[in-house]
């Protein structure tokens, strides 16, 4: 048994009944309650019921009324029109207006069918917004995570000239959101020195028998005059039947922390290397000025003062070989 909570809109007791006892035969569990006012469908609500079963006309109330309720309180209960008789340019506009199907009281057989197939749709409606919540949800943290990385991502129409591309991209590029991005918005942002070569390795790409795989690296700077390094790392994923590229897609990524990481690193060397030739420098120095003593020392009659390295380390005197 199938347990289901109704809420039967109908003004005739015995005509709700018959709908009772069809469902039961047709294996569901009922948990339900009639109601035929505006006022008591409203508190029947009240009780979370998983399905309506509505006449579509009655004394002080009607189905057309008990489906607007529902849609106005975003309630998306399966929602069967049971009716003795109801023209079908009505029940067509019924089932527009958010009804799940319609039942004829002389062809209760079908109730059952109705009833299986509101309840599935509404099965598959959840299914669908679960799906998409799930969908937003990632989309969400994706957006978060490339935004906290810096990083966007893109995609580039080559025959339009267009780019689509993630919201925080005009961000990395120091710029107002733009209405357009296409290739001059592109060459435009990037600092005058890197622009030539940042669109060679674009159309180097781009032409037929070119590499789909491309990144370099070039420089921005912001309305505060900073200088800032992006990366861009595109893949050319459709092309024409020349081989040209028609649309690529990538990321672009923020890297002045590691430019600037590594431009410290290579002052550094480059400072260590200078005292390292300044050293070597005075070494030498030093050499030749022991040289000129001693040959001074030579001159006047006395021995050598500076022994070479040689004689040092065999323990030989002053008048060794000289340096």
């Amino acid at each position: 048994m199938i347990p289901l909570r109704v809420l039967i809109v109908e003004d005739n007791p015995d005509d709700a009944e018959i709908m009772i006892l069809h469902l039961v035969q047709e294996g569901f569990q009922l948990d339900w309650e009639r109601v035929e006012t505006e006022v008591e469908f409203l508190s029947g609500l009240e009780s979370s019921p998983d399905l309506v079963l509505s006449d579509w006309r009655l004394p002080h109330f009607s189905g057309q009324r008990a489906l607007e309720l529902l849609l106005e309180r975003n309630l998306e209960l399966p929602f069967v029109i049971v009716s003795g008789s109801i023209d079908e340019e009505i029940a067509v506009e019924s089932l527009h207006a958010g009804a799940h199907d319609y039942v004829l009281k002389d062809r209760l057989a079908r109730l059952g069918q109705a009833v299986r197939g509101a309840l599935k749709e509404k099965k598959l409606l959840e299914e669908r917004r679960q799906a998409n919540n799930a969908l937003q949800d990632s989309e969400e943290r994706l957006r978060l995570s490339t935004e906290l990385a810096h990083v966007a991502v893109w995609k580039y129409d080559f025959l339009a000239n267009n780019m689509e591309h993630s919201a925080n991209l005009d961000q990395l590029y120091g710029l107002e959101p733009q209405k357009k991005w296409d290739s001059n918005t592109f060459l435009n942002a990037i600092h005058p020195k890197d622009r030539d070569y940042s669109n060679q390795m674009i159309q180097r790409s781009a032409a037929s028998g070119g590499p789909d795989d491309y990144t370099f690296d070039f420089r921005v700077i912001y309305p505060d005059q900073s200088l800032h390094w992006l990366t861009v790392v595109g893949q050319v994923v459709e092309r024409n039947e020349r081989g040209e590229g028609l649309l690529a897609r990538g990321c672009l990524i923020e890297i002045t922390d590691r430019k600037q990481s590594q431009e410290k690193v290579i002052r550094q060397l480059e400072e260590l290397q200078r005292w390292q030739n300044i050293m070597l420098d005075r070494e030498d120095r030093v050499q030749e000025l022991k040289r000129e003593v001693n040959e001074l020392c030579r001159k006047v009659g006395e021995g050598v003062r500076y022994p070479s390295q040689e004689a040092l380390q065999s323990g030989s005197g002053r008048d060794e070989p000289e340096i």
